[in-house]
């Protein structure tokens, strides 16, 4: 609430600022038309008084004038003034169209042995504190690590500047040693499978929804119906009167389907996109915690040959994890694997007591 008001006051405060920068041009430009109908008045009587013109020529001519101050008027305030109105969306369009091709070494690797972040800060535009602060982390082939933290902690940008989708304001990021900088970005994010909490719900079939996350591989069955099988996506289902080739979109006529179905089908897309690095951003928030627990007990055994990165809420998924790293205000503020960081009776020991009454039974 208090940020919403913030948020408020400062649109309103800049909303007051234009309309007095407004209201004092157009106060100019009304007083600039007074004075030109002042001049042109009196120009007018002197050239009657003398004779010059007829009483006629002048209400004709006052009149015509008249009439060019309306035409005027209409032109530039509702004409111009509209398109001065929208001159920020013109300004934001050319800053986009500026921003710098992304660029680097094309030549692809194998895949990705081990990740290295040294010192990296990273910081939303427009915003004054850190989301990222001075992060140095390390992350092996075949290694299995849970990123854990209240909201807000910086989670999910932390993996969004793993991948590639972010750069690091501050700080290096190396890949097999070389800084990612180096490479472009197209090229690392061919090793990355990933499930965000903001995924794509497309109206389109069950098929194309799944295969659209490596949609250049050569397709067959089987391979669909094994990745929905790890999601827990039952795709044989008899609401689904055409299979795989049901649409989804009730703007088409056809259906639509549950949250955590679709979750489900995210997560399917992730396990069809065969790479040898997967991340999870907390892909289960709408599963409730059995079907959570299906889904990470299958999850696991796919992992087991590739490095794979948890980001989750539920700490009973976190204990599966080699390492656990523990996030606060955009720094790393523990880290272990699940038997250490209970031991040290910290944030995540707070964390997980806060949860054990879930898991009991």
């Amino acid at each position: 609430m208090n940020k919403w008001s913030y948020t408020f006051r400062k649109m309103l405060n800049l909303e007051f600022i234009a309309t007095i920068k407004t209201k004092y041009m157009e106060f100019l430009l009304q007083m600039i038309t007074v004075l030109g109908y002042t001049i042109i008045l009196i120009s007018l009587f002197f050239f009657l008084l003398r004779n010059e013109i007829t009483m006629g020529a002048f209400v004709a001519v006052f009149s015509a004038i008249a009439s060019m101050y309306g035409m005027m008027k209409s032109v530039i305030c509702y004409r111009v003034g509209g398109v001065i109105k929208n001159i920020g969306t013109i300004r934001n369009y050319f800053m986009f169209m500026n921003i710098e091709e992304e660029t680097g070494n094309s030549r692809e690797f194998e895949e990705v042995d081990n990740i290295e972040l040294k010192n990296v800060s990273f910081c939303y535009p427009q915003k004054e504190t850190l989301s990222i602060n001075n992060i140095s982390l390390s992350i092996k082939k075949g290694e299995s690590i849970a990123l854990v933290g209240e909201n807000g902690a910086g989670k999910t940008t932390l993996i969004k500047l793993i991948t590639g989708l972010y750069s690091p304001s501050s700080g290096e990021i190396k890949i097999n040693g070389k800084d990612a900088k180096k490479y472009h970005p197209s090229v690392i994010r061919k090793h990355f499978s990933a499930v965000f909490q903001k995924y794509q719900q497309y109206q389109m079939t069950i098929k194309n929804n799944i295969i659209i996350s490596d949609p250049y591989c050569e397709y067959y069955d089987e391979k669909l119906f094994s990745a929905s099988d790890k999601a827990g996506l039952d795709i044989h289902n008899l609401k689904f009167e055409d299979g795989i080739n049901t649409v989804l979109s009730k703007s088409f006529g056809n259906i639509d389907i549950s949250g955590g179905e679709w979750q489900r089908l995210a997560i399917a897309r992730s396990f069809y996109r065969d790479s040898k690095f997967i991340i999870l951003d907390e892909p289960t928030a709408a599963i409730d915690p059995y079907e959570e627990k299906m889904i990470y007990d299958k999850f696991s055994v796919l992992v087991q040959d590739k490095t794979s990165i948890i980001v989750t809420h539920r700490l009973a998924s976190a204990k599966r994890a080699d390492r656990i790293i523990v996030l606060k205000n955009g720094e790393i503020c523990e880290e272990g694997n699940h038997k250490e960081l209970i031991e040290q009776k910290g944030v995540y020991y707070k964390l997980y007591e806060s949860q054990k009454q879930w898991y009991k039974k």
